[in-house]
């Protein structure tokens, strides 16, 4: 005798079929798309292929147009890999105003663009779409295909503070499913050993980042860093540093002809540091605190006490701010590190330079 299911259960069974059905539709016209573009570029030269270790995969990134190449490249140029294994994730990056070409026909409308300009009824566990309106950028990102397209529009619409963090919503994408998350943090260390320094902006985070780093200890970024949330490992994922011209006079060895920087019309110059600093920048270290900065009237640079609230607006804020319509996802990896991890404030005294020692003697404690 056949056992007919429960009215819910059956609506349930017919809303996951009609789901799984719209996807797979989704990331075939997706991957028909992807296709077009390519074979688009199939007719160009690049302007240069290069392999990055981003976190633990091997990512090839092919940039169509010199400019968008020169943009972009310094961020991550610590990251060039040699290794001879088949990269992991794949991205195409290309300036369509300066090779002359054009975006391939959409299947889809863009008037399905929410608030944030991801495309409603495309996005899905295989596919992710975005239109950025106001940088002229589509970036699409196919997951069985381990593809990404992120095309400019015109490089002229891109604004200079890009260049500090290129990729990084492609980067959040690839890694939605897993428990890594980029994170709009700073680490430093000893011995492979690092902390996290989070706080909104005009905290001290990035004065005591450099801090440590002139003290001669280990670096991994300052404006994102990416974060296993299950391991409690910190990858690099950028060189740059952001200074005014007030922290070049607390901050001269920065002003060095060595290092590249960049001076628009903006109230802060971009650093790169990898070529005075290559040494220091570490690909990964194991992750044992996160310090929240905060400057005080005091003469001393002390730790204190912490609530597991106070981290939880320090750390996500800028975060999800930065990312864009992050997922729910990201917030719930973020939730489960700063569970994971022990936390403090850094209060930052009258003696900026002492926040090195203090964090020195905190990882050797470990």
């Amino acid at each position: 005798m056949s056992m007919k299911k429960p009215v819910g259960q059956r609506s349930q069974m017919l809303k996951r079929v009609r789901k799984d059905s719209i996807e797979k539709k989704d990331a075939s016209q997706a991957s028909e798309f992807i296709d077009l573009c390519l074979n688009i570029l199939s007719e160009i030269a690049p302007s240069r292929v290069s392999k990055f270790r981003i976190g633990s995969d091997e990512v090839r990134h092919t940039v169509y147009g010199r400019a968008l190449s020169e943009f972009m490249l310094p961020a991550i140029a610590h990251l060039t890999s040699d290794a001879g294994r088949e990269a992991d994730f794949q991205i195409y990056s290309v300036d369509g105003s300066a090779c002359g070409i054009q975006l391939p026909r959409p299947f889809w409308s863009w008037d399905d663009l929410d608030t944030q300009g991801y495309i409603q009824g495309i996005n899905s566990s295989e596919v992710t779409a975005q239109y950025d309106a106001y940088t002229g950028t589509f970036r699409i990102l196919h997951r069985a295909r381990r593809q990404a397209i992120h095309w400019v529009l015109d490089m002229s619409r891109v604004p200079y503070w890009e260049r500090s963090f290129p990729l990084r919503a492609l980067i959040n994408w690839w890694h939605r499913d897993t428990a890594l998350q980029p994170l709009h943090a700073a680490a430093v260390g000893i011995d492979n050993k690092a902390v996290l320094l989070t706080a909104k902006g005009g905290s001290g985070k990035s004065t005591t980042a450099l801090k440590c780093l002139l003290g001669g200890m280990q670096y991994l970024g300052d404006d994102f860093v990416l974060v296993d949330t299950q391991q409690q490992i910190v990858h690099s994922l950028y060189n740059v540093v952001k200074l005014t011209e007030e922290d070049f006079k607390h901050f001269p060895e920065f002003k060095s002809e060595s290092m590249t920087g960049t001076k628009e019309d903006q109230d802060k110059v971009q650093v790169f540091l990898n070529e005075k600093f290559n040494d220091q920048i570490i690909a990964s270290a194991s992750l044992t605190y996160i310090l929240v900065p905060r400057i005080v009237k005091s003469e001393k640079t002390y730790l204190s006490e912490i609530s597991f609230e106070e981290v939880m607006e320090a750390l996500t804020t800028s975060t999800l701010y930065l990312l864009r319509g992050a997922s729910s996802d990201a917030l719930k990896k973020i939730t489960h590190l700063v569970k994971s991890l022990p936390a403090h404030y850094l209060n930052l005294g009258a003696d900026f330079n002492a926040s090195p020692l203090v964090i020195r003697k905190l990882l050797a404690s470990i």
